[in-house]
């Protein structure tokens, strides 16, 4: 692993993550300023599937950013009930 990677532990609310998913389903975040690319060696690259950047709440997150331009990846909607499994929180009501 690598100095970019934040342990899901080590989330916090009333912050923006970038995140991952592998094809394995593993899910990586970083901080908003890092780089999609940096959660991932070269060799890993082909294996992400999806990316996004949400923002934590107490009890809900949302998206704020979809997909990953350092990446070429874009966001898919399996990525919502992961990521509402793994941090333990539902998507946040989206406001328009």
């Amino acid at each position: 692993m690598n100095n970019f990677i934040i342990s899901k532990d080590k989330l916090e609310n009333d912050n923006l993550y970038k995140y991952i998913r592998l094809s394995n389903d593993e899910i990586r975040f970083t901080n908003f300023m890092n780089n999609h690319s940096d959660l991932v060696t070269e060799d890993e690259k082909p294996n992400v599937i999806s990316a996004g950047l949400i923002g934590l709440m107490e009890n809900t997150f949302i998206f704020t950013d979809y997909g990953s331009i350092s990446l070429g990846v874009g966001w898919d909607d399996v990525d919502t009930e992961i990521l509402e499994k793994l941090l333990s929180r539902k998507e946040a009501e989206k406001r328009y």
